[in-house]
């Protein structure tokens, strides 16, 4: 890895793959066709959907100039939905925040605009284009460019793990997508599979580029809401002070989950993550896996060691030999 200018890492001279704008098909291939609809059944989402908020629109109803045709994803601070838009006829993913977390947290409309004006900014082929964001008023949402195939949890879920030269191309893309916002001055902060996209022609998206830091939320005065185990030390402990380095860090921990079907460290709580990888080694992912050669494992090493001395300093003086 080398640094190409002030805080821009290049990750490009650690592959061996071409990953600029191509990816094999048989990447989406290799998902099973019960994978290719990302999350649950439309019927069990709609179930769920209600649920979980009984006021929240449903399919077939209409928000500004967009027309809710079934929802797709649903977490813990908002849900997603096939939209189409009614003017241009065209397909977008609505990204609408829920009720009751606006309730608790009003301030978060205005923060997703702003985020999402800086996510606008990123023209890269490996990440997903916000093109519209409504804020404030009965409903807070973003629109952005709708992605029909499957994301690399649903992909992990199915197959448990991937072949090492396929997780090096889609980790490639993703390196490619966040070089493309660190030219905007953005941290993408919750890198991992669910937010990888697949596409059909064979291309890796990254969505939700710039829009983590509206949604994380401190509660009990100061513990973390986050992915639990995709998570880089610095993030658990001071969320509000990452940088690029995190992301790394997170890429790392989605690569070594691909190749290995396992995380880098199991916690119930980010205090115990923490711990453990202050006090345990990391098992190199070519020992747990022995088709991954020794130069991807290495990398995969390097990308949850790469940050400044502290506080990843115990990691690096514990790591066993990788070779």
């Amino acid at each position: 890895m080398t640094a190409t200018s002030d805080h821009m890492i290049d990750l490009t001279p650690a592959f061996h793959f071409d990953f600029e704008l191509e990816l094999a098909a048989e990447l989406f291939c290799a998902a099973a066709p019960a994978t290719r609809q990302r999350g649950r059944s439309t019927r069990d989402l709609d179930t769920a959907l209600h649920d979980l908020e009984p006021q929240l629109p449903g399919p077939g109803q209409q928000l500004d100039k967009y027309l809710l045709e079934r929802p797709i994803g649903i977490g813990g601070f908002a849900v997603v939905y096939r939209a189409r838009h009614l003017l241009l006829d065209t397909t977008f993913a609505l990204k609408l925040l829920r009720p009751s977390v606006l309730r608790n947290r009003p301030e978060l409309a205005s923060l997703l605009g702003e985020e999402a004006r800086m996510a606008a900014k990123i023209h890269h082929p490996n990440v997903v284009r916000v093109v519209d964001v409504t804020m404030g008023g009965a409903h807070s949402y973003i629109v952005m460019e709708y992605i029909s195939g499957p994301d690399l949890s649903a992909m992990l879920r199915q197959k448990g793990l991937l072949p090492a030269k396929m997780v090096m191309r889609i980790v490639g893309h993703v390196a490619a997508a966040l070089r493309a916002g660190l030219s905007q001055q953005l941290v993408h902060r919750d890198i991992k599979p669910s937010n990888i996209l697949l596409t059909r022609e064979g291309v890796t998206k990254l969505v939700d580029f710039g829009l983590a830091r509206s949604h994380e939320i401190r509660v009990d005065h100061g513990a973390v809401v986050g992915t639990l185990g995709y998570m880089s030390p610095e993030h658990m402990e001071n969320p509000q002070a990452v940088d690029h380095r995190s992301d790394i860090f997170s890429l790392g921990v989605t690569a070594y989950r691909a190749v290995t079907g396992v995380l880098p460290v199991t916690a119930s709580t980010a205090a115990q993550a923490l711990a453990l990888l202050r006090s345990q080694p990391i098992t190199p992912p070519h020992r747990l896996n022995p088709k991954v050669n020794v130069e991807v494992g290495n990398l995969i090493m390097c990308c949850l060691l790469y940050t400044s001395p502290s506080p990843r300093d115990g990691l690096l003086s514990r790591m066993p030999s990788s070779a």
